[in-house]
This record gives C-alpha cells, sequence and structure tokens, in this order.
C-alpha cells in the first residue's frame, strides 16, 4: 500500500478499528504560543551573523524553521535542549561543507570540558570541528583510513613530549604501554594405547571320557553234603 502522509502511514498500522485515527500534524508553536517568540529569537542565531560564513554553502531556512518547531515543542531536558540540539545540527552541516562555526557561548549552549580536568593529567577542551583522527595508543600515527567529518565535542590536549592519549587510562603518555600478548590455553587430548594382539594360544576346553570296565560277579558254588 502506497501513502501519501505520514499520518495517513502511521493510520494504517493500527491494531485495532476501534483506535481513533491520529490527527494531523499540530503547529507546537500554534499550541504553545507563548513559546513562539521565545523560540524565533533563540533560533535566529541560525540566520545571524554568526553562520554568516556558512549560508552560501548551506541553506539555513530549514534548520531555522525545524528549531522553532522543536523548540516550541520542546518538553524534555529543559526549554533550551532541543534548541541547541537544533543549532548543532546545523553548525555541523557547515563543518561538513568546510565552514567551521564557534558557535557556543557561555551564554548559549555552553559545554563545559574542563569539567573533566583533573590535576597531573591531561587537559580536555571543547574544539566546535576537531578531527577524529588524532595519536592515540590504539592511533599512534594520528590517521584514519576512512575520511571522517570533523565533529564537535571534548578533546584531550596532549602537549609534547606527552603526545599521545591512552585510551585506556584517560592520560596523555610519551610512550605507549606494551600490548599484552594474549595466551592461549592448549588442552591435550587424550591417547589410546593400542592394545597388542595377544600370543597366548586361545583356551579350548578339553573332554575327558571315562570308561567303565564291566565286573564279574562270580557264580557261588554248592559243596555236596556227605552221605
Amino acid at each position: 500500500m502506497i501513502v501519501s502522509s505520514p499520518v495517513e502511514f502511521a493510520n494504517s498500522w493500527k491494531v485495532s478499528s476501534t483506535c481513533p485515527d491520529a490527527e494531523s500534524n499540530v503547529d507546537p508553536c500554534g499550541a504553545r504560543p507563548n513559546r513562539h517568540n521565545w523560540a524565533k529569537m533563540q533560533c535566529s542565531i541560525i540566520t545571524g551573523t554568526t553562520f554568516q560564513q556558512c549560508h552560501k554553502k548551506v541553506d539555513p531556512t530549514p534548520f531555522f524553521e525545524n528549531c522553532v518547531k522543536d523548540s516550541c515543542a520542546c518538553d524534555t531536558g529543559g526549554d533550551c535542549e532541543c534548541f541547541c540540539t537544533a543549532v548543532a545540527a546545523y553548525a555541523q552541516a557547515c563543518t561538513e561543507a568546510g565552514v567551521c562555526v564557534a558557535w557556543r557561548t557561555p551564554e548559549i549552549c555552553p559545554v563545559f570540558c574542563d569539567y573533566y580536568n583533573d590535576p597531573g593529567e591531561c587537559e580536555w577542551h571543547y574544539s566546535p570541528c576537531h578531527t577524529p583522527c588524532y595519536k592515540t595508543c590504539l592511533n599512534p600515527n594520528g590517521t584514519c583510513s576512512n575520511p571522517l567529518p570533523n565533529l564537535e565535542g571534548c578533546y584531550p590536549r596532549c602537549p609534547p613530549p606527552m603526545s599521545i592519549f591512552d585510551e585506556e587510562t584517560g592520560e596523555c603518555v610519551e610512550i605507549c604501554p606494551p600490548t599484552p600478548t594474549p595466551t592461549t590455553t592448549t588442552t591435550p587430548i587424550p591417547t589410546t594405547t593400542p592394545i597388542p594382539p595377544s600370543t597366548t594360544t586361545p583356551w579350548t576346553p578339553t573332554t575327558t571320557t571315562l570308561t567303565t570296565k564291566p565286573t564279574t560277579t562270580p557264580t557261588p558254588t554248592t559243596t555236596p553234603t556227605p552221605t
């Protein structure tokens, strides 16, 4: 079956005919007019001077409209959660188009990477478009076989001579620890020793024949009586 709208597609999956149809898409800003002006003001960062260098490469209009709708409808994670996610989506599209925009500030969707810093260990810093290919113990050359887009986030900064990041310990090191060699345990296979053929002549039961000699019973004799 071919449908023409997401709502019609959703209704086609009803498990019971008594279930009501899903309503058409509701304008979240119309349902929450008190958020509409706030959402437009906040999302104007996408169409403003902050992203001006990206406008010619990535059309900001659909991102702005999505930002306003998401900001009006957001009811989880705080009012700014959906707004920040929507702006970050446009920033990532700009990064993939070759334009890096550092749009976050302490007042607008801040990211506090310094929270992860411990004294004497490597320092974590925020980067709006950091290469995912950097020197680690699993990737000591800092190269990637496949081209990957730069990504924003918290990244370790490892100055020389501790210029390699150890993923296992979360620290910057000069030399990575040796990779442990996996040990294998071999279970001996039991062997069976063949039994040599016996050289003893097999036992054959013998039969003994008993011969019975006939016995003769003596015939009694009669002694004549003298006359």
